[in-house]
């Protein structure tokens, strides 16, 4: 079977293309789409091709949550949830962005949208029912986002990285990048290194201890492309695990990052794109194959677990004993996984327009 992408491209032709919010050959704006709804047109100004929007399709591929609040990514929309224990969540406000939610962070009040045709979006959630964009880095290729202290550490395909300083959210600089040799999607810090999920790179490991000075110290070892690409990286202690549609769940030895090491795949899984992992499991969105929980061993992972839906599960977060999924057409599920083997739906929200 011919394992593709969420996107249902491969990562190579993603990265042989700009992606812009807007047109330079003419004065109407435009808005980004999801790759399967773009056209390669010529601009007249750079002399270069470039892919140029038609429309932004109402999918989610992203959601955050923190107590109570849920925050899911759909279409060109932040949608904020509220769910109570036992309750149906509720819709509290959609606030519309310049571009697709790709990725979302949330740290206190902000809420880190990682959108791709205008870059990172901080948005003040103090007043949930109200929230308002406060700050914006322009950085037309975010994917996605990952806040420690007051940084936003983004991931721009082919961009590579950079580092922003959030401190002041309305007033968002960057004071960091490092460009990686394949498209950066997502990301994970833990301490002072930074994990990177680089499509056919693999994951890198960077050293950004000092922003400015941003190293690489090590990387999950790969014979060749045939390992396959990196789409998603969660990072628990000394262990790293990689989502890669076409091979499975890499687990990767991380104590001395310098010296990073594969220790094992589990490739019983269709085409994972998002991972979480607790102390003992990793819980795995696999798009059409739905949600995937795998143990977590040293030698070996296997799976005790799955959920399926009329869906395609693309991202996936868990809030104390709540799991998130963000379900690509149809919107939310909120899963009680008090027991990992046995998810059960707490609640759900469709959003179908």
């Amino acid at each position: 079977m011919n394992r593709l992408g969420p996107f249902g491209v491969h990562l190579p032709i993603l990265g042989s293309f700009l992606l812009a919010g807007f047109c330079l050959s003419c004065e109407t704006s435009l808005e980004i789409p999801t790759p399967t709804d773009r056209e390669t047109v010529q601009s007249s100004r750079k002399g270069q091709s470039q892919i140029l929007p038609l429309k932004i399709k109402p999918f989610s591929y992203a959601v955050a949550g923190e107590n109570n609040l849920i925050f899911l990514g759909r279409g060109q929309e932040l949608v904020v949830i509220k769910v109570e224990d036992q309750g149906q969540p509720v819709v509290l406000a959609r606030t519309p962005l310049a571009g697709e939610v790709r990725d979302i962070d949330v740290k206190g009040d902000y809420v880190f949208v990682a959108v791709r045709g205008s870059g990172l979006s901080i948005v003040d959630c103090t007043v949930p029912n109200r929230p308002k964009q406060v700050g914006l880095f322009v950085l037309p290729l975010a994917e996605g986002v990952d806040v420690f202290h007051d940084k936003a550490y983004v991931a721009a395909q082919t961009s590579g990285i950079r580092i922003v300083d959030v401190s002041v959210p309305g007033h968002p600089r960057a004071v960091g990048s490092y460009q990686t040799s394949e498209a950066a999607l997502k990301l994970k810090v833990q301490g002072t290194f930074l994990y990177v999920a680089a499509s056919y790179a693999g994951t890198r490991i960077l050293d950004v201890m000092d922003p400015s000075q941003i190293s690489e110290v090590g990387f999950a070892t790969r014979a060749s492309y045939g390992q396959g690409s990196a789409w998603d990286v969660a990072v628990r202690g000394n262990r790293a695990y990689s989502a890669i549609p076409d091979n499975g769940l890499r687990q990767v030895d991380i104590e001395e990052p310098a010296k990073a090491e594969t220790l094992s795949i589990y490739r019983g899984l269709y085409a994972p794109v998002a991972v979480v992992v607790s102390e003992s499991h990793a819980f795995v969105a696999d798009q059409s194959a739905g949600l995937r929980i795998i143990t977590l061993g040293k030698d070996e992972m296997k799976e005790v677990g799955r959920l399926s839906f009329d869906d395609s599960v693309m991202d996936v977060v868990l809030v104390g004993k709540r799991l998130l999924l963000a379900l690509k057409t149809r919107g939310l599920s909120v899963l009680n996984v008090d027991d990992p083997t046995r998810p059960r739906q707490e609640a759900s929200l469709v959003l179908i327009e």
